[in-house]
Parts: structure tokens; C-alpha cells; sequence
């Protein structure tokens, strides 16, 4: 989805330099979970808890705050 591709990019723009790989893995795992509609606010936090530290410290908070507009929406 064209979402998820720009959420994707979005991330691995401000990932630590090398870590593209990783926070790729794990965005497209959530991804195909969130498309088997089994993905809670739950799988949400172990997802956060995975890629926030691959975030660079400058972009955290603004990876934060994207994140947490999307977990409102699960259920």
C-alpha cells in the first residue's frame, strides 16, 4: 500500500546509519500483520519497543508522535 510505502521511507530516513535493514524487517512484518487485521495496540508496542532504538535520537520524538497517531487507530 501506498501508505506503508511512504511510512516505510519515512523511517528509514531517520534510522541510524546502517539500521535500514532492520527497521525494514520489522515494518514489513507489522505491515503484514496489520493486513491480516490481528495486528493489536499490543504487537503495536513490541513493534515500537523493536524499532524506536534504531531511530536516530534527533528523530525520535517525531517518530514517536507519527506512531502514536497510528496506534488510536487499532483496536
Amino acid at each position: 500500500l501506498k501508505e506503508q510505502e511512504l511510512f516505510l521511507q519515512f523511517i528509514k530516513e531517520r534510522v541510524v546509519a546502517g539500521q535500514e535493514e532492520p527497521a525494514t524487517e520489522i515494518l514489513v512484518a507489522a505491515f503484514a500483520k496489520l493486513a491480516t487485521d490481528e495486528f493489536t495496540v499490543k504487537e503495536f508496542a513490541a513493534v515500537s519497543e523493536k524499532l524506536v532504538p534504531l531511530i536516530a535520537p534527533q528523530y525520535q520524538p517525531e517518530v514517536q508522535a507519527a506512531m502514536a497517531r497510528f496506534a488510536k487507530m487499532l483496536k
